[in-house]
Order: structure tokens, then sequence, then C-alpha cells
């Protein structure tokens, strides 16, 4: 006889996920009924019915706990037979018997067809059978779409409630106020039960890594039990913001996202096609990312495979949904991985040598050429070859950006050497926010106590060495923008005003002068040194790939002027509202160009509706979450991750991008807030007291920059641009990754 109780851990291939998950959740100290599960082989049941004695006094239910139901893709709710109560052995028998019958059903056999399930076998779980005051379903989060609601359907007989033949009592508690006990009494339910029961969902949830959770409950007046607890199917995949914020922030133009995602996707595809090998078979790439509310996301359902496959821990999902520790491994799944690793690892070895000759060879050549030409002598079929060719340059350098930082991080972890031991000479970011700062020191000289703007503009464009000096910074460093991984998005050569305001800005504070590195043991100067070499590379690659984005941004640029001098463009930018496929139809004249008009004015319009809305880190399913209503949480104290040790009182000052900001004088330091940074926000963050990032690590541009000149900093502070108020007085702690807010009003106009 084979029968297996609860208070084991199970098998899910033997018991079924239901049991599985059952066993899971008691032995983690949940209020589970006690349990037994007849595996399907068990064919003695004669002998379960008198070890399990079902009587008047005694008497239980009979549920299913198919091997695949209640799994990740694919609940089979309804499909399937339960029998309860059961009070005697032979009315036993005949349960399980039923049950085990219900799987060769035909609704059950054609939902399996339709889900392309395949036919497995069926355990079956015995159970007390609780007598129900209330009894009810309750999903973790909405199950429409996934806001953070939790929903709750309640009725007196829970059969009913999963049956669909009684209205049931509905509510949907917001997440928020769960968390602060703000639950009103329900008409089936008392107010403690209720909460009780919110609170037991949401660590059903956590157990299960994040995953949204649908889960049964049953209230006999004195408990709350959970019955069953399965992944709500419709909510997936889950797609997340993590590491996605920080590689291409905001929001994002059609045309971007058409070049973006599967040159992103194929390179992440072989990386992971190395590492798997055959076992890649079947994960499909070109679903690793997706664009919501015009930001783009990463599927954490697939990346959480990939992690399985690779023998990475559970905490893996948690990492990528809540930015939580990966944890390690496991010994055995390591070492059943060390092929793949042993690949990559050889890959990343070779890496330095091998992006040295594909600088000589492909590189460097190609910056040369484009260097070379003035887009205004080409055609407009030139243009697209243009634009073509350099995508096809875009793919190795792609792939170096991605492994790069990847090498780098292992050899600091190997090395034991912390983030600040490195030095950062060649980091575009660091270049030029340090000469930007030096030129605004000789500027402020010549100024001799006069810094209007039309003085400062009169000094740099009519005293030689000051404009050359200029003009020389806006050559090396006009590649740079914003968001350097969106081509949207204008370069510094492309707005030189901006550049001007921030010099101007520079010049009426006082300067500041980088920190230096702290003097470190010779040991760990030796480790910092097997690096640094690394560091180094990423740079170059860095530097690389993002001058050739700019020269497609530019050749983007030139296309539209053309356009735009035959009307079919309005506005500078319209381009990139067209996906790369319709540039190529307009300029090759295979599409009537009357047909563009609508169809940017439409995205343009979308575009800046997304911008203006709440995008969640999360989301579950294939839509964005409807907003009901519920009103952002007011911060008191936030916290990240710590970037650059230092604590700073301040005012926040609030920068959604760097042509919105304007510098005003105050006597207290200025807390810069900003959605995201990149290199290009290198010499704006030079200027600030403290920095806090919604996005962001510790090798992120704006830690490094922070650490350079020993500015307090805390990254990945979700929401803090809406969180956080204007000229608020508040204390950043970059050592502990904590901004406190001291004020609940703002104190000074910044």
């Amino acid at each position: 006889m084979s029968l297996f109780a609860l208070d084991a851990p199970l098998d899910a291939a033997i018991c079924g996920e239901k049991a599985a998950r059952l066993s899971q959740l008691k032995r983690e100290g949940f209020t589970v009924p006690d349990g037994w599960v007849v595996s399907a082989d068990t064919s003695d049941l004669d002998t379960v019915a008198r070890a399990l004695t079902p009587s008047r006094d005694r008497p239980y239910i009979v549920r299913s706990s198919a091997i695949g139901e209640d799994g990740d893709t694919s609940s089979a709710a309804g499909q399937y037979l339960s029998v309860g109560p059961v009070e005697t052995p032979s009315a036993l028998i005949e349960a399980i018997q039923a049950c085990r019958e219900s799987y060769q059903s035909e609704n059950a056999i054609a939902y399996r067809r339709q889900r392309q399930l395949p036919d497995t076998a069926m355990a079956v779980l015995v159970q007390p059978y609780k007598q129900a005051s209330v009894a009810g379903v309750a999903f973790s989060r909405h199950p429409l779409d996934g806001a953070p609601f939790t929903a709750i359907e309640a009725l007196p007989q829970a059969a009913a409630v999963v049956g669909g033949r009684q209205t049931p009592e509905h509510l949907e508690i917001p997440k928020a106020a769960a968390a602060s006990s703000e639950i009103q009494q329900s008409d089936l339910l008392p107010a403690d039960v209720l909460s009780l029961l919110v609170e037991q969902v949401a660590r059903v949830e956590a157990l299960f890594h994040g995953i949204p959770q649908d889960v049964e409950w049953v209230w006999d007046g004195d408990r709350l039990w959970i019955v069953q607890s399965r992944p709500i199917s419709n909510l997936r995949p889950i797609w997340t913001r993590t590491i996605a914020a920080e590689v291409i922030p905001g929001a994002i133009h059609p045309l971007t996202w058409s070049i973006n995602r599967p040159l992103t996707c194929g390179v992440w595809g072989d990386i992971y096609t190395v590492v798997l090998a055959e076992r890649a078979c079947g994960l499909d790439f070109s679903n690793t990312a997706t664009l919501f509310g015009s930001h783009a996301y990463f599927n954490a359902t697939l990346l959480g495979e990939i992690f399985r496959l690779m023998g990475l821990p559970e905490q893996g999902l948690e990492f990528l949904l809540r930015g939580e520790d990966m944890g390690k491994p496991p010994i055995a799944s390591m070492v059943r991985n060390v092929p793949g690793i042993v690949r990559l690892l050889n890959r990343e070895r070779v890496l330095p040598e091998e992006f040295e000759r594909d600088c000589e060879t492909i590189f460097d050549p190609a910056l040369d050429l484009l260097e070379s030409h003035s887009l205004t002598d080409l055609s407009v079929g030139e243009l697209l070859e243009r634009a073509e060719q350099i995508q096809d340059w875009l793919k190795p350098i792609t792939y170096y950006s991605i492994v790069a930082p990847i090498g780098l991080a292992i050899r600091l972890a190997l090395f034991r050497v912390s983030d600040e031991s490195l030095s950062n000479d060649s980091s575009p970011e660091i270049l030029s926010s340090r000469e930007l700062q030096n030129l605004a020191a000789d500027l402020r000289m010549a100024a001799n106590g006069d810094f209007n703007s039309d003085r400062l503009d009169g000094l740099l464009t009519e005293t030689p060495e000051l404009s050359a000096r200029f003009q020389t910074w806006l050559t090396t460093y006009g590649y740079l923008s914003e968001v350097g991984t969106d081509i949207a998005v204008p370069t510094w050569s492309d707005r030189p005003d901006t550049v001007k305001t921030l010099l101007f800005s520079l010049v009426r504070q006082a300067a500041t002068e980088a920190t230096g590195k702290t003097q470190i043991g010779w040991g760990k100067r030796w480790r910092a040194k097997r690096c640094e070499g690394r560091a180094r590379v990423r740079d170059r690659i860095a530097e690389i790939y993002a001058r050739l984005l700019a020269h497609l941004r530019w050749t983007f640029v030139e296309l539209e002027r053309r356009g735009r001098a035959e009307g079919i463009f309005a506005r500078e930018g319209d381009i990139f509202f067209l996906k790369y496929p319709e540039v190529r139809e307009w300029a090759s004249r295979e599409r009537p160009p009357e047909t563009l008009a609508p169809l940017i004015a439409e995205r343009h319009q979308q575009l800046e509706a997304d911008r203006a809305r709440v995008i969640p880190p999360v989301i579950y399913g294939n839509q964005m979450p409807v907003s009901r209503g519920v009103e952002l949480e007011v911060a008191t104290d936030l916290r990240g991750i710590p970037a650059s040790a230092g604590c700073v009182e301040g005012v926040v000052k609030i920068c959604h991008s760097l042509a919105s900001y304007s510098a005003a004088p105050t006597d207290v330091p200025v807390i810069l807030v900003v959605p995201y940074t990149d290199a290009g926000w290198a010499p704006l963050l030079a200027s600030a007291g403290a920095i806090v990032a919604e996005v962001g690590g510790q090798l992120s541009h704006g830690a490094i920059v922070a650490r350079e000149y020993g500015i307090p900093a805390v990254m990945n502070v979700s929401g803090a641009t809406q969180k956080l108020q204007e000229g608020q007085r508040v204390r950043v702690d970059g050592a502990l990754g904590t901004v406190e807010v001291l004020s609940d009003r703002p104190e000074v106009k910044v």
C-alpha cells in the first residue's frame, strides 16, 4: 500500500501538485488539515479504508490530486471529482474509485487535449471533512489582471462558491489596506478573521516565490483552514521591471523597441543556449522581453524556467520579482550544470582578446567609416543601408555589453573586491564629468563673480580657449545621452544648450572635486588589479555601443529631415514613432506616406499617456492592471540598494529628465531624485548633495559617479519620484540604503 501523509515532504510526480503544495504549506506552519495521499498505483483500497476508518464522527472528503493538476500553467479546476462527506469504509472506497474514474471523463480528456497536457495518473487526497461555517476562495492578486488586491469570495457552503450556483459575497481588499489592518467586517466574516485570511494568503504567495495564488479556505467558526493553493494560471507569464528598468529605462518609442527587442532577445538566447545546450530546445527566447505601457519588461516566467534548468535556487524568481538575494545554488545542481558553466566561463575568459580582435577588424573601422561620411551627402537608399549596417555591427557589441558585466561581477565576487575599490578612470561618465567640472572652474574664474547666463554664454562663445574646450568636450562626449540605449533620446551634441545650462549651474556652485580612492592595503590592491582590466574592457565596450547607437540615431534623424522637407513628418522626433519595418517601407516607397501621419499621432498620444501613468514593477499575465482608485502610499521611510556611503540631510529635487533640470540656489544640500541614471547624467549627478534613483545597482552609472565624488547614493528605490515631494526635507544614508523623510510637506522651493 502506498499511503503518504501530508506531514512529510511529497513528490509531486507521485502525489500530484495539489497534495505536494499542501504538504509544503503544512510543514511551513499553515493551518492545513491532516491528510493522506493514495498513489495512483495503489490497488488495495480495503487496507486504505481500514487504516483511515471513516465514521459519522470522523468523516472524510476525497479529492483529486492528479499528476499535473494545479500546475504553473494549467489548474484543471473543476475537471475532476471531489466526494464528501464520506462516513463509512465502503463509501471511502467508492469515493476513491469515482475520483480516479473522473480522470477519464470526456470533459477531463478534452481539457487535457485543449491545454496540450500529457495523460498521466490520478493520485487521491483524503482529508478530514471540515464542517464550514463560511468557506470560499481568495486570490492573492486580482484574478483578472494581477492588480494589488486580495480578492475574496465567500459563502456559507464551500462547494457553492466554486460551483457557481450561488452568488458569493465578493470583496476586493487593497494590499496597502491589508498591511495597515484597515479591513472592515464583511457580512459573513468578522474583521479579525478577514484580516487573518488576507495575511495568510499573502504569506502563501510569498512562500511560492511571489507567484499569485488561488487559495481555497474554510472557516469552521473557530479556526481558518487552508485546503488548497494553486497558481492563478491566467496571470502567466509574469513580467518584471527588475533589470529591464536599468537596461532600457523610461517610456520607449516604437522605433527604439523594434530594433532593441530582437537584438537583445537574440543575444540572451545565444548566451543561455551556450549554458543549457540541448535543454534550451523548446524555450522561446523571442519572448524574453515585451512592452507594457511603453515600458520594457522581462519575462520572469521564462527566466525562472531558465534558472531551474541551470540549477539556480528557487529564490531566483524572487530576485527577478522583488530584487531579493538570489541565494546559493544547491551543490547537486551546480555539478549538473558544470559543463554549461565552464562553456560560459571559457567565453568570458577569452573575451578581452576576442574584443580586441573585433575592435581591430569590426568596431574601429566601422566608427572610422561612420565618422568620415557626411549624412547630407547620402541618398535615402544609402541612409537605409547605413542603418542596416549599424544594426549588424550592434549584434556583436551587444553580446560583449552583456557578457562583460557578468564577467566583472564574477571576478569581483571571486577576488572579494568591493565596487569602491575599482578605479573608474576609463569610464565615460567619470571622464566627461571631470572635464566639465574643470571647464566650469575656469569659466567661473573668468566670470569674476558675474554669473549671469548671458555673461557666461558670452565668455564661452568669445573666449577662444574656453570655446575650443567646450567644442572638444561636445565632440568627445556628444554621443552620450540620458538614456544611452534609446535612440529616440537626443544626445549631448543634439542639445548643446542643455549642456550649457548644466555647465552654468556648475559654475554657480562651489567646485566639487573627486574624492579619490581610499588607500587600501597591498593585498586588496592586488585583488582589485585583477578586476580593473575587466572594468576597462567593460567601459570601452560601453563607449563603442553608445557611439554606434548615436550614429544610428543620427541616421534616422537625417531620414526624418528628408521626410519633413516633403511634408511627411510634422514634428521633430516623429520618425521614432514608426517601427523599423515601417520606416523601411516608407523610405523605399512601398508604403503611401499619407498613412503615416495618423499612425504617428496615435502613438504620440499613447506614449504621452504612458509617461504619465504609474508603471507597476511587476505585471501578471498579458495586460496592464486596471486602476481601481487606490492612492499611492505616502512615503515615510524608503529603502533601496546602498551604493555610496555617507549621510546627508537636504531637500528633494525631482528630475525626470535632463531637459527638465533647472538649478536654483539653496542653502541646504539638494537631494537629487531621478527615475534612472545613465552615463549622460554624470555631470548633473556630480553636482548633487546626494542621489536617490528608482532603478540601478552598485555598478550602475549613478553609483559610480557618486562614489567618485563622495556623494551618498541609494539606488533601486521603487517609486521614489512619486512618493517623495519636491522641497521635502529628507536624510539619505548611502551606507544603509535608506531615505528618511523628515517633513511631510515641502519646506524649500528648489
